[in-house]
């Protein structure tokens, strides 16, 4: 049997015995495999001992080399607490002897390892001896923070990633509307309806925009509102909460706009463009999204 890097006499069957010889040991050495010992065999057995070489002892032989490798990994931190920004980080891992194997393991889609040269580096994948390698982190699109984590040769590494910074909100909490952040958009008459401050209002926590019609001059008017912030933002995440209306008339929405839309014309990469996050009509009970530039 091999115990070990020996094979010793002591699961022997009595015909093994009987045909060991005198010489009741010998050591297996990195070099010699299982399959050049059964070739050898038969020039062996008069003198030494039986050497078997199942599935079992290869599995043995295999951990004790395992079991003699050593690694040292660098740096020695292992935890990272990182912005909502993307990154890298760098990990080099030192194997002795040169022949030792270890393993990369990810637990996160948004982290993803490579060697120092930019060879991608699999989950689950087994490299052999030292390497520098590199790890890196997506943009965290979230207001909640998350933890991902990476194993390699065995020493576990955890990143954890901050939220994005929250740079501006209203959350209504006045009683109108705040008019250092917001604006009325297009006041007067604009298509067939006619955006009024009146319509708009502020209480218990939420913003109101209301549609109705009146006469005026003889004409029928249909009133509606229309609010934009102050502040530009170049880039981020924006979210709103919002219950529309579902009423004649209304078209509910919330939505992105460059300043500059349609000037130059044509040019959206340069005037920049709309982007609709949620429309709604009434009566359809849809929601559309859209994008479009030049107006």
């Amino acid at each position: 049997m091999i115990g070990g890097d020996e094979i010793s006499e002591g699961g022997l069957t009595p015909e093994e015995k009987a045909m060991s010889g005198a010489i009741s040991s010998f050591k297996i050495y990195n070099s010699l495999t299982c399959n050049k010992m059964k070739n050898m065999l038969p020039y062996f057995l008069p003198i030494m001992a039986f050497a078997s070489c199942d599935k079992k002892s290869q599995e043995v032989a295999q951990g004790n080399n395992a079991a003699a490798c050593s690694y040292t990994l660098a740096p020695s931190e292992t935890v990272f607490s990182v912005a909502a920004t993307e990154g890298t980080r760098s990990v080099s891992v030192t194997a002795a002897p040169a022949d030792c194997q270890w393993r990369v393991d990810v637990n996160a889609r948004w982290i993803a390892v490579s060697s120092a040269d930019g060879i991608t580096v699999s989950a689950g994948q087994t490299l052999v001896g030292s390497k520098n390698l590199n790890f890196s982190y997506t943009r965290n699109p979230s207001n909640t923070s998350r933890t991902g984590t990476i194993t390699i040769a065995e020493r576990k590494y955890t990143v954890n990633q901050a939220p994005l910074p929250l740079l501006w909100e209203d959350d209504f909490n006045g009683t109108s509307l705040d008019l250092a952040h917001w604006i009325y958009r297009y006041p007067g008459v604009r298509h067939d309806g006619y955006n009024d401050a009146t319509t708009v209002s502020v209480s218990d926590g939420n913003l109101f925009i209301k549609v109705y019609t009146d006469q005026a001059d003889g004409a029928t008017r249909h009133h509606t509102g229309m609010i934009a912030t102050k502040k530009e933002f170049k880039y981020g995440k924006f979210e709103v909460r919002a219950a529309f209306v579902n009423q004649s008339g209304s078209w509910s929405a919330f939505w992105l706009q460059s300043p500059s839309i349609g000037k130059p014309a044509g040019n959206p990469q340069q005037a920049g463009m709309e982007i609709d996050v949620v429309e709604t009509l009434p009566g359809d009970g849809r929601v559309y999204h859209n994008l479009h530039w030049d107006g």
